[in-house]
């Protein structure tokens, strides 16, 4: 309950750096986001049809695939498509979309798109 109401006042803060606002990250973390970066989250998230939340499944597919050479904060993201019975996930990354995963398959906007396409012809 204590950290409940340490959160709340945490949540409030805002700092500068460099003429940029920057605001504690809302998941806890203990990071901070840059007010531009918050706004874009939230612009997702607004387009998103399903929502994913931490959980321990999640975590423990995570710490799986982090042992894949890939960093925790991707592995997570990696780990919520998963969850979300995704079959793609999406990255400019060049470092992700050489990694192959047997639960889904990581790959760049471009061949996304055409592989769609030819799933179309089809």
């Amino acid at each position: 309950m204590q950290n409940d109401w340490h959160q709340g006042l945490v949540s409030d803060a805002m700092i500068q750096i460099e003429g940029k606002d920057w605001y504690p990250d809302p998941t806890g973390s203990g990071s901070w986001q840059h007010v531009e970066s918050r706004m874009s989250i939230q612009a997702w998230e607004a387009l998103a049809k399903i929502k994913c939340r931490s959980s321990d499944k999640i975590l423990g597919t995570g710490i799986k695939i982090e042992g894949h050479g890939i960093h925790a904060n991707d592995a997570l993201h990696i780990a919520c498509a998963i969850e979300s019975q995704c079959k793609y996930f999406i990255t400019t990354d060049k470092g992700l979309t050489s990694k192959k995963l047997g639960e889904i398959q990581i790959i760049n906007p471009i061949d996304f798109v055409r592989k769609m396409e030819e799933s179309d012809e089809n």
